[in-house]
């Protein structure tokens, strides 16, 4: 699929449930609503390099994508916004500092997870049956571990959890 380049914005489902395998979003897409939910043959997507969020539910279901460019510009990632995919990204953008719950929720291929300095909360079901994740490594900033199952069914053996530096 090929995207005009003037596009300034995607609705919600605007592709929900379609037969698309690759999608590159043009630069001058600023708001991409949840459009992508259960595109069961979605195996690539490129973000914008300056969208800021990840809304909610915007891959959910999409069982065939793992190629994903990842915007550099990236502060929010959704609720449930990779859950069932191919997510295997082992470091989040710099600039990520809130993460929803349930967001890498069933990401079998995932194995390693870096969370970026600045997030605060880590939320409930993060990672919940992540069946490959054998790693975390948590930032300084984290102050709170929220909601249940974040680690469900995952079979971690080792979690990094960086201390506050101590003031100088």
């Amino acid at each position: 699929v090929e995207l005009p380049t003037g596009l300034t914005a995607i609705e919600e489902y605007a592709f929900e449930g379609s037969g698309i395998e690759e999608m590159v979003i043009p630069e001058t897409v600023k708001k991409l609503a949840c459009s992508f939910t259960d595109c069961k043959s979605l195996k690539r997507f490129v973000f914008p390099k300056n969208m800021e969020t990840i809304e909610n539910r915007m891959f959910d279901g999409c069982e065939m994508l793992s190629d994903i460019t990842l915007p550099t510009n990236l502060k929010t990632i959704g609720n449930y916004a990779f859950d069932n995919t191919l997510f295997d990204k082992s470091e989040l953008p710099a600039t990520v500092t809130t993460i929803g719950f349930n967001a890498f929720a069933y990401c079998t291929q995932l194995k390693e997870m870096v969370i970026p300095e600045g997030v605060t909360i880590i939320p409930g079901a993060l990672f919940m049956s992540c069946t490959s994740l054998a790693r975390v490594v948590l930032p300084s900033t984290v102050t709170e571990l929220a909601g249940r199952d974040t680690f469900k069914d995952c079979p971690l053996t080792d979690i990094v959890f960086h201390a506050p530096t101590a003031p100088t």
